[in-house]
Formats: C-alpha cells, structure tokens, sequence
C-alpha cells in the first residue's frame, strides 16, 4: 500500500498506526519557559497522548544498575528512582 495502510481483506484499507517519540526537547526560548514548556508535557502525559515507557525503576542503593544501562545505551525507557 503507497500510504502504509494494511489491506483487511474486505476492500477497505485500515489505517496504518504512527508511533510518536519525544527523542529531545530543544529550548529555544531559553531558561524561562521551561516550566511552561514542562507543564505542557506532564499534561500531553495525564492525557495520554504521551506515553513515557520505564525501563527501570528501583531505590537509590541501586543507582548504579540504571547508570550502568544508560551509559551503555541498553536501558529502553526511562529510570526512575524512588525517593523515600
């Protein structure tokens, strides 16, 4: 299919589903609108239209298992640490 649709079989072509990814954020507009910009994302997230995938969660005696998979590139998501 040119656009990516897949073919159901009936004649109808069913939409073809984009996965969107944040890969950076750039602030352009310097220091003083990243709260605004912050909030913009936390409210993309409680409504679901960003899905932020964590890869690692755990307490701060384990901080060293996180920074051992992100320098080494093999940590899908994000790590997130538990502050008790």
């Amino acid at each position: 299919m040119a656009d990516g649709g897949k073919n159901t079989g009936s004649g109808q072509v069913a939409p073809r589903r984009v996965t969107k990814a944040i890969v950076s954020v750039y602030n352009g507009g310097g220091l003083a609108d990243r709260q605004a910009q912050l909030k913009r994302l936390l409210a993309l997230v409680g409504d679901g239209r960003l899905r932020v995938p964590v890869g690692w969660r755990g307490p701060w005696d384990r901080i060293a298992e996180p920074v051992q998979a992100l320098s080494g590139r093999s940590l899908r998501g994000k790590a997130v640490l538990d502050v008790l």
